[in-house]
């Protein structure tokens, strides 16, 4: 019955043309369709289209090739009670969701229409990447979180825009879709997730490395922490793992500080770096004295005061 309601009717008006091409937005292959008598019937389940017309020398023409278009039958009219008796049928979903493309006009009815659709191989990528984000909204709008997993793990991140796969990958996180989520993060970077759920990430990859230093893992953290956003499980691995700029440090080294974490390895670190660097702060002070509190090597406790008393004695008095 889809194969009827559906159906159209184009009359050329070029005797050299000899086939038509049509070329849905949801579908990923083309309609290729005779065209005998300067005419040819095909089907089209939506507004979104294109036909391409091609003569016997393979020659394709768009745009320059009058012709008039006819359906042949109102599927609108047929649409609703053809969707009930065949919920799945691609073609009746494909014009169903023709003007519902936003999760603002789906209903719960709905979702059942979309995994059929979404799922079908026969429906465009570009299509899929459009509809997606909509479906998650929708889903996320009324907490059908058991559903929203599957549309999650299936969906093709390369055809996303940005914004949308930030936001599929967000929702990943939430979900607790931590390993897939953090997968992701490292194909696209780790700009595709917003402070609070890089947190959430670290946080869950950091206990299950159990600490184990991990560059791409580090990298994510200290974006969070300079975003201003850590807990003590981040400030710990950091404090452990972290090489950088001075002024990161030490920013570290103070929050770790406030939440009672061991800071010895990060002490050390910080106080070679400043004297190798020739660049010793006033800060760094408050982190020789809990070094040294926490027994400190002695080599580095000594070269520490050298550095400071040459510092005084002999560049300050020049």
């Amino acid at each position: 019955l889809s194969h009827i309601i559906f159906t159209h009717k184009v009359v050329v008006f070029d005797e050299k043309m000899v086939r038509a091409i049509i070329y849905q937005r949801q579908l990923k292959d083309p309609q290729i369709v005779p065209i005998m008598d300067k005419t040819a019937y095909f089907q089209l389940y939506s507004n979104e289209y294109v036909i391409v017309f091609e003569d016997e020398k393979g020659q394709r023409y768009s745009g320059s090739i009058n012709y008039q278009l006819k359906s042949l039958m109102n599927a609108q009219k047929y649409l609703e009670k053809c969707l009930e008796l065949a919920p799945y049928q691609l073609s009746y979903l494909i014009s169903y969701f023709d003007t519902k493309q936003s999760y603002l006009t789906f209903t719960k009815e709905d979702k059942e229409h979309f995994k059929p659709m979404m799922f079908s191989e026969a429906v465009s990528s570009e299509y899929k990447s459009r509809m997606l984000p909509e479906i998650l909204r929708f889903y996320q709008i009324h907490a059908y979180d058991s559903m929203i997993e599957e549309y999650l793990e299936k969906a093709d991140y390369s055809e996303l825009e940005v914004a949308n796969r930030k936001f599929a990958i967000e929702l990943c996180v939430d979900n607790h879709l931590f390993d897939f989520a953090y997968e992701k993060v490292m194909n696209y970077g780790i700009e595709q997730i917003g402070s609070a759920a890089k947190v959430a990430l670290a946080s869950y990859m950091i206990e299950k490395t159990d600490y184990e230093m991990d560059e791409f893992l580090l990298e994510m953290t200290i974006s969070a922490f300079r975003a201003k956003k850590y807990n003590d499980k981040m400030l710990s691995y950091l404090c452990q793992h972290f090489n950088g700029p001075t002024e990161d440090m030490l920013h570290i080294w103070q929050a770790a500080k406030d939440f009672a974490i061991d800071r010895f390895d990060i002490s050390e670190r910080i106080l070679v770096q400043m004297m190798y660097a020739d660049h010793m702060v006033l800060d760094g002070m408050p982190v020789f004295a809990y070094f040294y509190e926490a027994g400190g090597k002695d080599f580095i406790v000594l070269a520490y005061i050298s550095d400071l008393a040459h510092r005084y004695f002999v560049k300050e008095q020049a």
